[in-house]
């Protein structure tokens, strides 16, 4: 089922529907369908998603964005990054 869930997400991207497209492609994560395409068509549509609320002068709307699984998969640790490096 997460791969149907996947190809529905892939379907509604392309016909524009990147609401749909995220929660399909977020089911099939919570599923256990943790492949690169699908990592990568998440990450791509939450920025569309986020680039679009900001266009609109929105910048909280997209605040409400769930990240914390992707960047979970992602084995993303900012604890060994140093902040103050930034600027």
């Amino acid at each position: 089922m997460a791969i149907r869930r996947y190809y529905q997400g892939v379907a509604a991207a392309q016909s524009g529907d990147t609401g749909t497209a995220l929660a399909r492609w977020q089911s099939s994560l919570d599923a256990g369908l943790a492949m690169p395409w699908l990592l990568e068509n998440l990450a791509t549509a939450r920025l569309q998603h986020l680039t679009a609320q900001l266009e609109v002068d929105s910048p909280f709307l997209g605040m409400a964005l769930p990240m914390g699984p992707l960047l979970d998969d992602l084995d993303i640790d900012d604890r060994d990054f140093d902040f103050d490096d930034m600027g």
